[in-house]
């Protein structure tokens, strides 16, 4: 079936072929030339242009605190405030500080912990457990008399048996303690809050923290001494493995609310422990801030 060519292209057509004049190809090799580039520039000019390339793509914008997978939008003026006042800190640290709620000071609006169970609970002079908390899996840990939830018991002994394949000992010091027993600790002429927690605010309450020490003795003089040991630079490489963390590293005291204490390990569980140390997380407090948490974005964003 014949094809209709419609008025307007026949139109077209009719006057491109009564202007264009074609060349006499026999007359001059020249002009069969000449005339084969016309030909090529007219095909030319009915080429399409190629589309537009895409826009590159934009790089994050490393100070937009709402694009952190941790950000919740009702804390914006409480992450403002805290990086105002804190500029040296890297701003996903600082975004976590204060969703683990270090923007308050220590002791002012304390939250009562609601599941005190959970490996990863967060004690501190913020998060409250309440005095009659004891935990239900409790046990002897390391041939002593000292307590540890049965998860903390058992890696603490094959930490423990690790280090004596290696020629080291490990005993525990402390272990578990209930609130009435952090409460006559803590009332003493010596004490301090720089030093020793008040009660309900001990992580020793939750049966995760474990107080070590090089050799098996009462005297604070072993734990004192913790930090020269061999014992010591093992658990800061290995302890990880077994899910334990340094509580109250140093130079964290503003964070964590206590001085360093090299002999104080805190039990998480091996996951929350090689992601602490793989990614050079330093505190429990950071790593609440960052994981622990619903993130709640931008409306609408």
């Amino acid at each position: 079936m014949r094809k209709l060519i419609p008025a307007a292209l026949a139109a077209a057509l009719f006057i491109a072929a009564c202007v264009i004049k074609p060349p006499d190809f026999a007359a001059s090799p020249a002009a069969h030339s000449q005339g084969t580039a016309d030909l090529q520039l007219v095909r030319l000019a009915y080429i399409p242009a190629p589309p537009p390339a895409p826009p590159a793509p934009t790089a994050p914008d490393p100070d937009d605190i709402t694009a952190f997978s941790h950000y919740i939008h009702p804390n914006a003026e409480r992450y403002a405030a805290y990086i105002s006042e804190n500029p040296e800190l890297d701003l996903q640290i600082a975004v976590a500080y204060v969703n683990a709620g270090l923007d308050v000071a220590f002791f002012e609006d304390i939250i009562d912990i609601t599941v005190p169970q959970d490996w990863l609970v967060l004690v501190n002079k913020r998060h409250s457990l309440d005095k009659a908390y004891v935990p239900s899996d409790l046990r002897p840990a390391l041939g002593s008399n000292q307590q540890l939830r049965t998860a903390a018991a058992l890696a603490l002994e094959r930490m423990a048996e690790q280090m004596k394949q290696e020629g080291m000992r490990l005993f525990l010091r402390s272990g578990y303690r209930s609130y009435n027993t952090q409460r006559s600790l803590y009332y003493r002429p010596t004490s301090s809050d720089r030093y020793n927690a008040r009660p309900g605010l001990s992580e020793h309450q939750t049966g995760l923290a474990a107080d070590v020490v090089q050799m098996y003795t009462s005297a604070k003089i072993g734990t004192l001494r913790f930090e020269k040991t061999p014992q010591y630079e093992w658990l800061l490489q290995n302890a990880y493995r077994y899910g334990f963390i340094l509580r109250y590293p140093k130079e964290y005291t503003n964070i964590t609310g206590y001085s360093y204490e090299p002999w104080h390990w805190r039990y998480v569980g091996i996951h929350a422990a090689t992601k602490m140390h793989s990614e050079g997380v330093a505190t429990l407090e950071e790593y609440y801030g960052r994981y622990l948490i619903t993130p709640v974005p931008v409306p609408g964003k």
